[in-house]
């Protein structure tokens, strides 16, 4: 499989790291990732007309719709994990489909991921429910960073032995959030059902 990423920010590294024992890196290629910002989606997208655009966008709803209208070849697929995330467990969220798409999903497979596109109740996962589960979850406890970040920083001269495992959890979920560059930071507060349930006290 020949791949083009477009975007040199912590994710786009990444990708291409994971990546680079399956595929072939070629700014010719048919299949495009577009590991930008939101914000720049519209952009980049109207520079590979036809393509198959693969989008890793942390909100899928408006990044797919964008992505249509410059192509009818769209993958919307988001990577539930980052490069501090554990290798076990990987899941990746499919939103959209084409007739590229199961070679897009065989390659997150072969890097261990699971691939889900429905609910356990079998609901299919599109974009808008895919915006709404992380707008509950991954939104929701990035809005909460700040305050969480000052409570582990208090709690660091505590001795590591002397931690209960639940706090544990949250060190790591901070730990975890240092992965997220500020243009990812910026596509997941883009979050179009953000305001509703989850706004930021002024």
């Amino acid at each position: 499989m020949k791949l083009h990423i477009i975007g040199d920010g912590v994710f786009g590294n990444f990708l291409r790291e994971i990546f680079s024992p399956f595929v072939e890196f070629s700014p010719a290629a048919d299949n495009v990732v577009l590991a930008v910002p939101i914000e720049a989606y519209e952009e980049v997208a109207a520079q590979y007309l036809g393509k198959h655009l693969i989008n890793v966008c942390s909100v899928q709803r408006d990044s797919n719709n964008i992505c249509l209208q410059f192509s009818d070849q769209v993958t919307g697929i988001h990577p539930l994990f980052g490069p501090r995330s554990p290798i076990e467990n990987r899941v990746a969220v499919l939103t959209h489909r084409c007739e590229q798409t199961p070679e897009l999903q065989a390659l997150f497979e072969k890097l261990g991921a699971e691939v889900c596109d429905e609910l356990p109740d079998g609901r299919s996962i599109d974009g808008e429910l895919h915006d709404r589960m992380m707008a509950d979850t991954h939104l929701a406890g990035l809005q909460q960073l700040a305050t969480l970040k000052k409570i582990v920083e208090n709690s660091a001269w505590v001795p590591k032995k002397f931690i209960p495992a639940s706090f544990q959890r949250l060190q790591n979920f901070v730990e975890q959030s240092g992965d997220f560059s500020p243009g990812t930071l910026s596509s997941i507060q883009a979050n179009p059902y953000a305001e509703k349930e989850y706004a930021t006290e002024e």
